[in-house]
């Protein structure tokens, strides 16, 4: 049977959608000593060397699925995907005409999405009917410190800076684990939010 390696580079990516869907690449060349084509699929870091037979390539052409091939890729695609971070399902939060993307949590998946609107909007998720003017000044003196600083205020300051209360927080949203999520500060992980459940500072 005569055909190009196009020809079957072509009919391989049209048998296989999920090369294309996963963004693989592929290159394919013909070995004369071997009689068989040395196909390469590529990803990023990731690398699948493996060879096609003459005939598997023919009965490719003829419309049947290359059932070692396939297999090959099948088995690439998942050692790949499993390198993956898994992505957080993402929410639509809207509030006064403005709107940001949260994870099922409720926090903010984009730090600089954040702005009064958008931390009422949090506010009412988290059960909060309204945000006072005193809070509005913790969560940005808050998110202000994490900017600069990376890592959330130590607690007794941020009423002090504030002028405020020195329970200004316990006061005013419960515990600091609830000004971090309606700072839109990064989903904290178990030890930080521990902490942030203890009233402790986590740093």
């Amino acid at each position: 049977m005569g055909y190009t390696v196009v020809a079957l580079k072509n009919k391989i990516m049209e048998m296989y959608p999920e090369i294309e869907k996963n963004g693989i690449l592929v290159g394919l060349v013909f070995h004369e000593e071997k009689n068989a084509y040395v196909v390469n699929f590529r990803k990023g870091a990731h690398l699948l060397s493996t060879h096609l037979e003459k005939k598997d390539a023919d009965e490719c052409m003829d419309g049947f699925k290359c059932v070692h091939l396939g297999g090959q890729i099948g088995q690439f695609i998942k050692n790949f995907i499993s390198d993956r971070p898994p992505v957080p399902e993402m929410l639509m939060i809207e509030c006064c005409g403005y709107s940001a993307c949260i994870d099922n949590d409720g926090y903010l998946l984009n730090f600089h999405d954040w702005n009064e609107s958008i931390a009422f909007g949090l506010a009412e998720r988290e059960g909060i009917k309204e945000l006072t003017d005193d809070q509005i000044d913790i969560l940005k003196f808050v998110r202000a410190h994490y900017e600069q600083y990376n890592y959330f205020p130590i607690i007794r300051s941020i009423c002090k800076n504030l002028h405020q209360d020195k329970d200004c927080l316990s006061e005013k949203f419960v515990n600091p684990a609830i000004v971090w999520k309606l700072a839109g500060l990064p989903k904290p992980d178990a030890v930080i939010m521990n902490l942030l459940e203890h009233n402790e500072p986590p740093t």
